[in-house]
């Protein structure tokens, strides 16, 4: 894709400059077909005859069946095989339905008359044959395209088996011992032929690149120009990854534009861009032979493998920011680690690039297998080194802080590399050079793949995290900024698990899997696969979830607006109109399920035979749940109980908040919350202070003394009440002469108040009141005395306690 780009931009540059005619671009533009159709396998027709998928299958494992087949056969056998497992799949889909209408069809038909039955109608009898045929013809076309679907499957699977085991051939194979002087001597001595081969290879190179160039003179001004364009945009990127402040301080958690992240993005993937970009522009211009092409791209992997792993390494470690590193290593331990990767990685890579350089060049087997010994042996020494520093220092700072030691993936990776720098030092002492070399390779391409990954994971908690600063303003969200809260936590989880599995399909495809292979997996995950005869696809899934939460967005959206545009204007009571919301939000979420279920591919039919199994359960372990369901449609429908009512139960006293599917929550005037169960507000005693309205009556009780003149008692007591504010005049306050106290004449005051959930501050603003009015009037209210006498004499004490 990026050459196609090249070769527009080279088309505007020259059309700009005029220094060419037409015919140098049209030159280009074949040149580069004909490379693209060299290393590529023409594509067979996209639609492919049901009848000739059998005869292709056949052919190819004909061909899988000869010997010495090169890699590039086996990717023309399993692209083949691909296409046809995919139009099979695509015919099963679309016959599937087919069939499963004529069978519906059949079996309203029934099935036909028994011998000595009654025959049925000619009509039926013809409707029958004939459904008979096209289901007996369709169904066919099902059979044939799963038959191929299956063997195309089983194709594939033969090739990457058939890969797999060339690939562990190849690196198990034991070479004469490295030890051996006869070794080394062929290695020294190849180094002739080596160095012969070098020359002639940057003599004809640059001869053919430079004799293109006086060909072709437009060709060195657009390589100067787009040199000079990349020169500009990289150092444009530069600055906008640079940090806000001239000493770049790394949290790694807060500021992305100055995190870990824009470190590694600005001096390790932006130089790796701009090499493989001037080195497409050199491919481009066809400036490059194809011998020098492989050469050039052997230095430049190495080169670019080389500064990602420097600067990633750097960027974990940060061996010169001592306070700010979040891998817990000292100081001085963090900077002899990265001394040994930057100096052991640099050699072993050299190594891979010399060595990457003999293979084109044809060198002797000695000069390849003594730099593949090489390049094993260093990684093995360098990262047996690092490990063994970090091994030192973990041992160190767990004896000075007296701490235990925790386990973590980082323990695991820890170990592992230990097995396998062992294994590189082990495989290449004793001849397996290609394994060492093999394992040496992954070691290195596994930790940058795993590095990567965590500083990209670490980043987009980064990116999606609370700030410190924030914290105040994030304790008071509302619920629309929780709502935001959530569905940002959500976009992390898929950043996250893509971020897993491009990492996780990057550390298989060195061990004998092609990208094809694993996009072939992600296919059959996402479009279908069957287990037990059971059809299971993943876009189907999302695709039902996705109607699903559409339906339920719908719902939600058209409660709210129920609840805060239509229901407002109505002047309805609090409990109709919650009542009528909840009910909504029921009968949506009902048809988003039906919606979502029919779209998964289940028959609604079917569900009489889950209501038969739910019956089964409802008899024993479901039964209260159902029971609480039901009561809670009979609150919502009977409306016994509203939001907003002041009710009194067993399981406590307070306002009705919620009425939901399974209980209902009643706040308390201590503003705790109780869940009650439906079920117990249907079958148990409630009551309700404001069912049909909030008038409510309030008793006040009062005592006065016996010589208080009762007349004036009731005066003051109805003058106060008359005077309250929230006192009703209809019904008229009462008051009541109740009892001869044992200390007092009792009475009562009686009234009645509009809204009864202010029972509780009328009742105290009237005892005030009628406190002072008493105190005013000289009225006594009198209160329990006790008098005690002790009386003695010569024979006899006593006690006598009298209560007045």
């Amino acid at each position: 894709m990026l050459r196609y780009f090249f070769l527009i931009l080279l088309s505007v540059f020259v059309v700009a400059s005029g220094t060419f005619g037409s015919e140098a671009i049209a030159q280009s533009n074949t040149s580069d077909s004909s490379k693209a159709a060299d290393g590529e396998v023409k594509p067979q027709a996209d639609q492919l005859e049901l009848a000739t998928w059998g005869g292709i299958l056949d052919s190819i494992s004909q061909g899988l069946k000869r010997e010495g087949l090169t890699e590039k056969e086996l990717d023309k056998f399993f692209a083949e095989a691909a296409r046809i497992r995919t139009l099979a799949n695509a015919e099963i889909v679309k016959v599937q339905p087919r069939v499963d209408e004529l069978q519906q069809q059949l079996t309203e038909l029934g099935a036909p008359p028994a011998e000595g039955e009654p025959q049925e109608a000619p009509e039926v009898r013809t409707r029958r044959a004939t459904l008979d045929d096209r289901f007996a013809k369709v169904d066919a076309e099902l059979k044939a395209s799963r038959v191929a679907a299956i063997r195309s499957q089983q194709i594939q699977r033969t090739i990457t088996q058939e890969r797999q085991t060339r690939f562990f051939s190849s690196i198990s194979v034991r070479n004469k011992s490295v030890l051996s002087t006869g070794f080394w001597s062929r290695y020294f001595n190849g180094y002739k032929s080596f160095f012969r081969s070098f020359d002639l290879l940057f003599d004809d190179s640059f001869s053919i690149m430079f004799g293109e160039l006086k060909k072709n003179p437009w060709k060195i001004s657009a390589l100067i120009f787009f040199l000079a364009l990349f020169a500009l945009v990289f150092i444009r990127l530069r600055r906008v990854l640079a940090p806000r402040t001239d000493d770049e301080v790394l949290d790694g958690e807060h500021d992305f534009f100055s995190s870990r992240f824009s470190r590694f993005c600005r001096q390790g993937i932006l130089p790796v861009v701009l090499i493989y970009v001037v080195y497409e522009l050199f491919w481009v211009l066809f400036l490059l032979t194809p011998r020098f092409d492989r050469f050039l791209a052997g230095i430049i992997i190495a080169v670019c493998f080389y500064i990602i792993a420097l600067v990633l390494h750097r960027v974990i470690l940060l061996p010169n920011a001592e306070g700010q590193r979040i891998s817990s290593i000292t100081n001085s331990a963090a900077k002899k680690v990265s001394r040994i990767i930057t100096v052991g990685l640099g050699i072993g890579l050299t190594l891979s690039a010399v060595n990457s350089t003999s293979h084109v060049l044809v060198s002797p087997v000695g000069v390849t297998m003594g730099l593949s010994f090489l390049f094993s042996l260093t990684i093995a020494i360098t990262s047996l080194s690092a490990l063994w520093l970090l091994y030192k220092d973990n041992v160190k700072r767990t004896r000075l802080l007296d701490a235990q030691r925790r386990t973590s993936l980082w323990t695991y990776l820890n170990i592992l590399a230990w097995f396998v720098s062992i294994g590189i030092l082990g495989a290449a002492l004793f001849g397996y050079v290609a394994m060492a070399e093999f394992l040496s390779q992954q070691l290195i391409f596994g930790l940058i793949v795993i590095g990567v990954a965590w500083l990209f994971l670490r980043s987009v908690d980064g990116m999606f995290a609370v700030r410190p600063d924030d914290a105040h303003a994030a304790a008071a969200i509302d619920e629309d900024e929780a709502a935001t809260g959530q569905f940002t936590i959500f976009v992390t989880g898929i950043l996250k698990l893509a971020i897993y599995l491009v990492a996780g399909t990057l550390l298989m495809l060195p061990w004998g899997y092609r990208t094809s292979d694993i996009f072939q997996i992600f296919k059959n995950l996402f479009f279908g696969f069957e287990v037990g005869g059971l059809s299971i696809s993943l876009a189907t899934i999302l695709l039902a979830m996705g109607l699903f939460f559409l339906g339920y967005t719908v719902t939600v959206a058209l409660r709210n607006w129920l609840n805060n545009k239509l229901l407002p204007t109505t002047k309805l009571d609090i409990g109709i109109s919650n009542s009528i919301s909840t009910i909504f939000g029921y009968i949506g979420f009902i048809l988003a399920a039906i919606l979502g279920v029919s779209a998964a591919g289940f028959d609604l039919s079917n569900l009489a035979i889950v209501a038969g199994a739910l019956s089964v359960g409802v008899g024993f372990g479901l039964q209260s749940i159902v029971n609480n369901f039901v009561s809670g449609l009979i609150l919502l429908a009977e409306r016994p109980i509203k939001a907003g009512d002041w009710i009194v139960t067993t399981g406590g006293e307070g306002t009705v908040k919620k009425i939901s599917v399974r209980s209902t929550e009643i706040e308390t005037f201590d503003r705790a919350t109780v869940i009650v169960p439906n079920s117990t507000l249907i079958t148990d005693n409630v009551k309700n202070w404001t069912h049909e309205n909030k008038t409510g009556r309030i008793i006040i009780a009062i005592g006065v003394g016996y010589d208080s003149d009762p007349e004036q008692v009731k005066e003051i007591l109805l003058e106060c009440a008359k005077e309250h504010r929230l006192v009703l005049e209809r019904p008229a306050p009462a008051v009541f002469f109740m009892d001869f106290g044992a200390n007092s004449l009792d009475f009562q005051l009686r009234c009645f108040l509009a809204d009864i959930n202010y029972s509780l501050t009328v009742t105290s603003e009237l005892r005030f009141s009628i406190l002072a009015a008493l105190r005013k009037a000289k009225v006594e209210i009198p209160f329990p005395q006790h008098d005690i006498h002790i009386r003695s004499d010569d024979t006899k004490r006593y006690c006598q306690v009298t209560e007045r």
